[in-house]
Formats: C-alpha cells, structure tokens, sequence
C-alpha cells in the first residue's frame, strides 16, 4: 500500500496535485485537497440508514414507559401527540441533520392552536428524544435547546369561576347541544358533565368498563387510569338514568367492543385537546370555562345542599384525609352516593329543558 502525505492524500493523488499545481497555482492543489479531506469527514459522519427522528421518538417513548412507570393512558397520550404534531413534519429526517428552525417551526404550528399546554409537552418529548440521539452518539448538540425561546408565554391562571347554579349548568348544555361538533365529542361532552369525570377518563372510556343494565347503571375505571394509583381499589361513578339511557342508545348506534367514542382521524379514541376546543372556539369560553368545571360544579352545589364532604370526595376520587375512608366506599355511604348522582342527573336533564337565562 503506497504511503500518505498529510494523512489522507496518497502519493500518486499528491504528484497529479504537484503537476497541476505548476500548470494552474498552488491555490488549486490546496482546495483540492481540503475539498478531498472534507468530504471524507461528511462521509465519516453521515448516519446509518434508518436513524430517523421517528426511529429515536419511538425507542424513546418505550423507554419512558419503562424506566418512568407511564401509565397506559400517559403513554397513549404521548405517543399521540407525537404522532399527530411531530412527526409528519420531521419523522422521516435523520436525527444527525434536523436543526432547531425545523424544530421551532414544529413548536410554532401547534401554539396557533392556542393549546399552551400541549405544546410545552411536545417540546420537552422532543427535547427528550434528542437527549437519547446524543446518547447514542448521533448528536454532539441538542437542537431543541435554543427552541424554548419561541415557546408561548404562560398565561397566568387566575381565578376561573364555576357555574353556581343549575339554569347557568342548563344555559351551558343547550347551547353545547345546538353548536356545530362531531356525534363524538357531543356525546363525550354529555358523559362529562352528567359525571363529572376527568376529561381524560371520558375520552378513553371503553364500553367494558360499563354496566349499562344493573339497577344501579354504573362506570368503574381501572384504577391504572386513574389521577391517584396509589389506591386498592378502582373508581367506581354512579350513572343517573338519563345518562343512561343516552349511553344505551349510543351502544345501538357504535357497537358493544372497544373504545366509546373512537377517534375519526386515525388513533385509537377522540382526544382531550378536542373537547377542550369546544369550550375555547365553539362555545367562546376560552379562559372562562373547561370540561374541569363539572367537577367544580358538582362539588360546590353538593356541598352547598349539604351532601357530607366524604360522599362528594369519593364521588370525584379526590385525595381523601383517612386512610379507612379510602379503602371504605359501602353501605350507608354508597347509597348517599347513587341518591346524589341521581339527584345531579336529573336537575341537570330538567335545566336544560327550561329556557330560563343563566343566573351566574
């Protein structure tokens, strides 16, 4: 094998640079040979087939399940938002040649959205994503890092007030029910406010976890869903009548198997992100209202028509102050619990009939 001058020229390659060297200037012999070195060194770094940003984003999010404890419903929510805002712009690129503009125009499309706090989740699963490229040698830099200076601002919370009363509760049914939504979400919204679950339980609610036909209709969602997992036993919410015989006839309607209200746009079920537009475009109560204010709504007029502070507390799965209290929900209170749901359903059924104004 001939010997090297400057580490990467051979000999017979450095006599053509000699030569051409006396005929065009010693300029060209040394572009030459940095244009030689430099494409080596591209060479040497390009990435192996296959190391794409889908590739690293998906081997992230197993990896997050795995070491964080995701539970399902947090992973499936992940993995959405990925898919959905991440991906279709910078899956298929290779995760050595993505730059932070690619990545701010990622983060700039979803903030138009409006939806804040989706965007800063986005923004810290790709941040994370490009943490495991330079793990794996990929990356020297994070180029997600100079990102955080286009992300949106805050806003501060302030107060939000709840709906007081059952004409304001009923005012905010009818006008949902004459706005412009999919079957879907309409019914996602009327699950939501005749239970007042989170709005994560409602859109990944699955007809297995309904008893439609017992005396006493009810909904009981695995514990692994559930805000708080740190307690024995699964959450069950009483089903008053009315919501009832809306779920069985959407039953008629869907089918008996899978997801309740399953997605249109390709994943698995509707999201929250879409129940929470309906509040901030569809019905102009951005910043006034969410899904959240039936919990808020449900606790205070209970209170308010003194039902016990336990029975509202194991109703909405709030963290409770006895440890007894957790692992008891029998008897005397449970009947307190089916009276109130009942009485919720109903009062809510007969608002949104009366054509009174709201009153708060």
């Amino acid at each position: 094998m001939a010997s090297t001058r400057s580490g990467c020229i051979p000999r017979s390659a450095s006599r053509r640079h000699a030569r051409k060297a006396r005929k065009f200037g010693p300029s060209w012999a040394s572009a030459g040979t940095r244009c030689k070195c430099a494409n080596s060194t591209r060479r040497q770094r390009r990435p192996a087939s296959g190391q794409t940003f889908e590739r690293f984003a998906l081997e992230w999010l197993s990896h997050s399940q795995g070491r964080k404890n995701w539970s399902a419903g947090h992973y499936e929510k992940s993995k959405q938002a990925i898919e959905r805002d991440v991906l279709p712009l910078i899956g298929k690129l290779p995760v050595a040649e993505i730059t932070s503009a690619m990545i701010a125009t990622v983060i700039e499309k979803i903030a138009k959205r409006g939806v804040i706090e989706t965007v800063s989740k986005v923004y810290e699963h790709v941040r994370s994503v490009f943490r495991l490229a330079q793990a794996r040698g990929l990356r020297q830099d994070n180029p997600a890092d100079p990102v955080r200076e286009v992300l949106p601002m805050a806003k501060k919370k302030g107060h939000m007030p709840a709906l007081l009363t059952f004409p304001a509760l009923g005012d905010l049914l009818r006008r949902a029910e004459s706005s412009r939504m999919s079957p879907a979400i309409r019914m996602a919204h009327r699950l939501c406010a005749f239970t007042a679950p989170r709005i994560s339980n409602v859109v990944q609610a699955e007809w297995s976890e309904f008893d439609l036909e017992a005396d006493v209709p009810t909904w009981i969602i695995p514990r692994k869903k559930m805000k708080s997992k740190d307690r024995i036993h699964d959450h069950q919410i009483i089903l008053g009548e009315v919501i009832a015989e809306e779920l069985r006839e959407w039953r008629r309607n869907t089918g008996t198997k899978g997801y309740i209200f399953p997605s249109s746009a390709g994943g698995k079920h509707i999201v929250a992100e879409s129940l929470e537009k309906i509040y901030q475009e569809t019905l102009a109560l951005r910043g006034k209202r969410t899904p959240h204010s039936w919990r808020s709504a449900l606790s205070m007029l209970a209170r308010d028509n003194g039902v016990e502070r336990d029975v509202v507390e194991i109703t909405l799965d709030h963290i409770h102050d006895n440890d007894v209290l957790r692992a008891c929900d029998c008897g005397e209170r449970l009947q307190q619990r089916i009276k109130l749901m009942n009485c919720w359903c109903a009062q809510l059924a007969d608002a949104a009939t009366r054509r009174t104004g709201p009153t708060s």
